[in-house]
């Protein structure tokens, strides 16, 4: 694979490390993502779409997956996942039923 070595100015620099921890990544796979995005040419549809996540991860509702944690669950599906929560109630399916016959 081909290596390329940039400089940078150290204001870019910290911007990008930035926006490469906010979406989880290493800053390389962020600048590789990035290159990517801007040769690959994007239908309206995916523009529209990444608009979105955009701009629901900058309020913080909405994190991205990080690349290497999908890896690792993918890798290994004995890796270690949430335990469930238990709540209170019936199952969602029931009371979506039960809501239906209501209205019906």
């Amino acid at each position: 694979m081909p290596e390329l070595i940039l400089t940078l100015p150290d204001d870019l620099y910290t911007q990008l490390q930035g926006k490469a921890a906010h979406k989880g990544l290493p800053l390389e796979g962020f600048i590789v993502e990035q290159l990517a995005m801007e040769s690959t040419p994007m239908t309206q549809e995916g523009q529209e779409q990444q608009g979105l996540e955009e701009a629901l991860a900058s309020t913080g509702l909405v994190q991205t997956v990080s690349s290497d944690l999908v890896t690792a669950y993918v890798l290994n599906p004995a890796a270690p996942r949430q335990s469930p929560i238990r709540v209170q109630g019936g199952p969602l399916s029931t009371l979506i039923i039960e809501q239906r016959e209501r209205t019906q």
